[in-house]
Order: C-alpha cells, then sequence, then structure tokens
C-alpha cells in the first residue's frame, strides 16, 4: 500500500483567502468548478478535449499538432506560419 502525503490549508495573501493543497499528486473524480481565476504553475495535459467559452490569450508558443477547429473570428496581431510539413 502506498502512502501519500498531503498538506491541505487556508491562507491569506494580502486581504485575500486562499485554500493551498500540497501535494505531490492531488485527483479529483467528477467536476471541478472554478468560479473566479486559475493559476497554474506548471504544465496542463489536456488529454481528451477543452472547450472554451469566452475569450482566450495565448501569451507564448502554440503548438497544435493535428486539427484546430475555430467557428467565428479571429484575430493574429504578428506572424502566423501556415505550412504544410
Amino acid at each position: 500500500m502506498s502512502s501519500h502525503v498531503s498538506q491541505i490549508y487556508g491562507t491569506l495573501k494580502g486581504s485575500s483567502s486562499y485554500i493551498i493543497l500540497n501535494s505531490m499528486e492531488t485527483e479529483i473524480s467528477g467536476n471541478l468548478n472554478v468560479l473566479q481565476n486559475l493559476d497554474v504553475c506548471g504544465n496542463v495535459d489536456i488529454s481528451n478535449h477543452l472547450t472554451v467559452l469566452g475569450d482566450v490569450s495565448l501569451n507564448s508558443n502554440v503548438d497544435i499538432s493535428n486539427q484546430l477547429t475555430v467557428l467565428g473570428d479571429v484575430s493574429l496581431n504578428n506572424n502566423v506560419d501556415i505550412s504544410n510539413h
């Protein structure tokens, strides 16, 4: 049987309250609703499907290795490489 050590605690940063999950691995089964901002420090793997309702800002490199489907308007404010590799 494996043993996982985790810490869950609350803290204040300035006048804002935070809940800290301090663990090497946290598994959430079911739905997770984040009602305000979500900051992730590290990699995020979305292995199946991502749907975004609203605006998206991508501030660095983006690699789309298969297919990108956009329904609606797109604004590209700098260089775009659309090539057949």
